[in-house]
């Protein structure tokens, strides 16, 4: 009987240690869990500023594109070969107009027309009107 009174203590310890290590155990799965939940977030949050990034990148890659294929359009070409070289079609006629500053020295001053403007009171122009 000794041998059983004995046992029972070390049987308790060992069910104690089972449980507690039991916890132990437990905690390091969920710590480990929540560790790897916390690295999927951060990628996920890096693959969403990338993807805004690329879509950026996409629609200025096609704007580009679209100035590119402006550039290369007839009447592109025809534009700048007008306005930076001075040259004209056949039977047109090119015209060089002077800075503003010279325009405005030698066109005609217009003078203000003062009189148009009436300066009378409305109760003026209700008494001219009955009598």
């Amino acid at each position: 009987m000794k041998t059983g009174k004995k046992l029972a203590p070390l049987a308790d310890n060992i069910r104690k240690f089972a449980f507690y290590a039991s916890i132990i155990f437990a905690f390091f799965v969920f710590y480990s869990l929540y560790k790897n939940i916390a690295r999927l977030e951060k990628a996920k949050s890096r693959i969403d500023k990338v993807q805004e990034s690329v879509d950026q990148l996409k629609s200025e890659n096609q704007k580009l594109e679209e100035k590119i294929k402006y550039a290369e359009s007839e009447e592109y070409i025809e534009k700048q070969i007008r306005d930076n070289l001075g040259r004209a079609k056949e039977g047109e006629a090119i015209v060089i107009l002077p800075d503003p500053e010279i325009v405005k020295k030698y066109a005609p001053k217009v003078e203000e027309e003062t009189d148009a403007i009436e300066t009378k009171k409305n109760w003026q122009k209700w008494l001219e009107l009955f009598i």
